[in-house]
């Protein structure tokens, strides 16, 4: 196996920046256009190069809601990651779950208030 080539050279001063994207394998900044990690060299070509979470963050938000144990879980899973994309979606994860939490109770607290108030005459 063939070494990896050499990490790229740093901007010139006054050059615009790359677009940067994160290497799977090593986790470490990687410009955009590369196929190859120049520090791992794992292939990159599988990786999506814009938005990395894109309508999965959506999904999440709603099973988050719906489902809000399952909501925390994943905001804490996600909250642990170096990422701060993910980092985000945690945080947004753990708010919806809580909120979900928050509408139940107060829900249940009218329902119960509504059945057994017209019972004792209330």
């Amino acid at each position: 196996m063939a070494a990896p080539p050499p990490p790229p050279p740093p901007p010139a001063y006054g050059a615009p920046p790359q677009e940067m994207r994160v290497c799977t394998g090593c986790g470490r900044q990687i410009p955009v256009h590369y196929n190859a990690c120049p520090y791992c060299g794992r292939s990159t070509s599988g990786q999506p190069q814009g938005e990395s979470m894109g309508a999965l963050k959506y999904v999440l938000y709603i099973l988050s809601f719906l489902f809000w144990p399952l909501g925390i879980i994943i905001g804490i899973v996600f909250m642990i990651s170096s990422e701060s994309e993910k980092k985000q979606v945690g945080k947004m994860c753990i708010m919806l779950a809580i909120l979900s939490v928050v509408l139940y109770v107060v829900c249940y607290f009218f329902i119960f208030a509504a059945i057994f108030g017209g019972m004792m005459g209330i």
